[in-house]
């Protein structure tokens, strides 16, 4: 009996162990630090309208395509600072980093609280290097991001905040926290 009940204890705890591993989010890979502050920068930023911070992570394709970001300046100030102080710590982002090496490009998932709506709005980005500069680029009122490696590997699909968290669930190993949403 003692031996069974050894047996069952030490496979429930493998079982468990086992379970609490798959579970676990990687923490960001130091290399990715760059690539991880620019993103948290301009989301930071997005929250409370400051175009002029945004307009220095951005494209200049998109920069030209929005009168607003084209004739931001510095010294403008943000639009909804209230917007960024009230959500305070209270987002959360995570990165995808499965087209990394062949595109130099990490996409994220981001969920914050928005408190005119009191609730959690998710959004998706993406950060690519070109030689030694990043830059952001969103889906700025299209259905989702990426370029065709992206809709090969999603079914067809461009990432939007919905499917990036499928992705991200189905692919753990490319999957990394940024920063951890608070609990509570």
């Amino acid at each position: 009996m003692k031996k069974v009940l050894l047996v069952f204890g030490s496979l429930t705890f493998i079982v468990l162990l086992s379970v609490a591993c798959q579970q676990q989010q990687m923490i960001a890979p130091a290399d990715y630090e760059d690539y991880n502050t620019v993103m948290e920068d301009y989301f930071l930023a997005y929250v409370e309208e400051d175009l002029y911070t945004m307009k220095q992570y951005l494209p200049e394709d998109i920069i030209e395509q929005n009168i607003g970001l084209k004739q931001a300046e510095e010294g403008d100030g943000a639009k909804k600072p209230d917007m960024k102080e009230n959500m305070g710590v209270n987002y959360s982002i995570k990165g995808f980093d499965y087209f990394h090496e062949d595109y130099d490009e990490i996409y994220y998932s981001i969920e914050y609280y928005n408190y005119k709506r009191d609730g959690k709005e998710s959004l998706v980005f993406g950060v690519k290097k070109e030689n030694d500069d990043y830059k952001v680029f969103s889906a700025f009122g299209h259905g989702g991001i990426g370029g065709s490696h992206v809709t090969d590997f999603n079914n067809g699909d461009y990432f939007n905040p919905s499917n990036i968290k499928e992705v991200m669930s189905e692919n753990p190993d490319n999957t990394f926290v940024v920063k951890e949403y608070p609990e509570g």
